[in-house]
């Protein structure tokens, strides 16, 4: 029935302003009447007239009843609520739960049933992003198992080739493709100290200027060094005194040579433009179009891509590795 099925903190609110309402109509209501007798007795006092005495007496008794009867509403609407509220016969009706407390006591318990459920979607939420991570977590563990063995395949290759007698100052095939894919996947490295000059060592300190060792840890992670680099070369000009040590550093027109770079060299830069010299170093990606195009550590204190004219006169040299 209605009665008992008024749990809720919102239902009660809305009965016990009904009740309210009841409630002052029930005082106000019989006490406007039990004045409006008072008056008529008077009246009887004072008039001699007996029928209209007896008409007085009437109306006086009528509302009497009617004051009495409607000062009894709330009482006898709880009464026929717990009558009728057959599911719960010996407890308070929803007509006199209506009151502060009760409301405050169900307004408790629907926050803690609220409070349950967001705990409960919170939780399956959590398991959720748990599976996701887990899932996530599984797919990193795959994918850097594959390039683990794609890594260790390049190798097996390149000491196959190595094994064959190849030139030890020799480029074995798919080394500078090695070594561009090593640097392109460090764009967007950047500041000082870094992980380059972390593993490279102290120059009396971290933050040393790291072009060069950028290339150095470049050609360690390609498989150059230390098969064919077998020293630390962490400074632009030793890069060019090992290259021309072993006739293999090239010399573009612009200063007096004629070679044409390939993808893979390593280019030397100075930019005063004496031929002489070695102030930065980088990779060789492409050459196209009269432009060579390189991946460089230390550009504006990041690893990013450049493109130079072919004929600048800041490119001084070339490392090639055959």
């Amino acid at each position: 029935m209605f009665l008992s099925a008024c749990s809720n903190s919102n239902s009660l609110s809305t009965i016990l302003y009904i009740r309210s309402i009841v409630e002052i109509i029930c005082l106000l209501v019989p006490s406007i009447l039990v004045i409006i007798c008072a008056f008529q007795l008077f009246k009887i006092v004072t008039d001699k007239d007996m029928d209209n005495s007896k008409r007085i007496i009437r109306s006086i008794f009528f509302k009497t009843l009617a004051a009495v009867a409607i000062f009894f509403v709330p009482t006898i609407v709880g009464l026929l609520g717990r009558v009728t509220d057959t599911g719960s016969i010996y407890e308070s009706s929803c007509w006199e739960k209506a009151n502060s407390t009760t409301i405050a006591m169900y307004q408790e318990a629907e926050k803690a049933e609220d409070e349950a459920e967001d705990a409960k979607k919170k939780a399956e939420a959590d398991k959720a992003q748990a599976e996701r991570d887990a899932i996530e977590k599984s797919r990193e563990k795959y994918r850097k198992e594959n390039e683990k063995k794609a890594e260790e395949e390049k190798q097996k290759q390149y000491d196959g080739e190595q094994e064959q007698g190849q030139e030890s100052v020799g480029q074995p095939s798919g080394t500078a493709a090695r070594l561009i894919e090593v640097a392109q996947k460090e764009l967007g490295v950047s500041g000082r100290p870094n992980k380059y000059t972390y593993e490279y060592g102290s120059i009396g300190g971290y933050s040393y200027p790291w072009c060069a060792t950028f290339v150095w840890w470049c050609t360690k992670q390609a498989g150059i060094y230390p098969n064919i680099i077998s020293q630390k070369t962490a400074a632009v000009v030793v890069y060019k005194e090992y290259f021309t040590q072993k006739g293999q550093y090239k010399v573009p027109s612009q200063h007096g040579g004629n070679y044409t770079p390939k993808m893979g060299d390593l280019i030397i830069f100075d930019w005063g433009g004496n031929a002489g010299g070695g102030g930065h170093i980088g990779i060789v990606k492409s050459v196209s179009g009269g432009m060579v195009h390189t991946i460089e550590g230390n550009s504006s204190d990041s690893v990013r891509e450049k493109s130079y004219s072919i004929n600048s006169p800041v490119i001084i040299g070339y490392g090639v590795w055959e």
